[in-house]
């Protein structure tokens, strides 16, 4: 049975996602290129396997799920990092924030293989965040920490653009499904 990879991402508006971007840059100019993969900056709200055919289905379910959200004010914390080479922007968790997730993982439930675990009380292990770097090794990751504990990022940013992508499993490129604006 072949599987496809199915993200459905949130992507921070201006000047937030530029912001990321060059943090990104300026690390990488710091320590080497680190990342095991590079995806634009986002916070995920789903990240599953599903039998291919069913793409479509997903697409519908992901617009009728945000037809209903309204624009909403997303809060960003610090820079943290959480070990195993990863570093976050941490976000705030807030109401709109939870439903929107909840509906999607509702919405997705009936497709989901059981490949990749989906936990019942998935809001126990989710931690929404936005990636700076992943798989930073060894001294890079503590010169990454060093590095970046005088940086800032922007207090909040307006939720307006969720994407949905189907990852190429040779070259993990997302591809463009859908994107939705809110």
């Amino acid at each position: 049975m072949a599987l496809d990879t199915v993200k459905v991402f949130l992507l921070p508006t201006e000047p937030v996602y530029s912001h990321i971007q060059k943090l990104k840059l300026q690390l990488k100019e710091k320590i080497g290129n680190f990342f095991y993969w590079d995806y634009e900056p986002h916070i995920s709200l789903i990240y599953l396997k599903v039998e291919q055919g069913h793409l479509e289905p997903l697409v519908q379910a992901v617009e009728k799920v945000v037809t209903g959200v309204l624009p909403f004010d997303i809060s960003l914390n610090k820079i943290t990092a959480p070990g195993r080479g990863l570093i976050f922007v941490d976000v705030e968790k807030s109401l709109p924030l939870r439903v929107l997730t909840n509906s999607l993982h509702q919405a997705f439930k009936d497709y989901l293989t059981g490949e990749k675990p989906q936990h019942e009380d998935f809001e126990k292990y989710l931690r929404h965040h936005i990636t700076i770097g992943n798989y930073i090794k060894g001294d890079n990751y503590d010169k990454a920490i060093k590095f970046l504990a005088s940086a800032s990022v922007p207090d909040a940013f307006e939720c307006r653009r969720i994407v949905i992508y189907r990852e190429d499993p040779e070259t993990r490129k997302n591809i463009l499904l859908k994107e939705f604006t809110i």
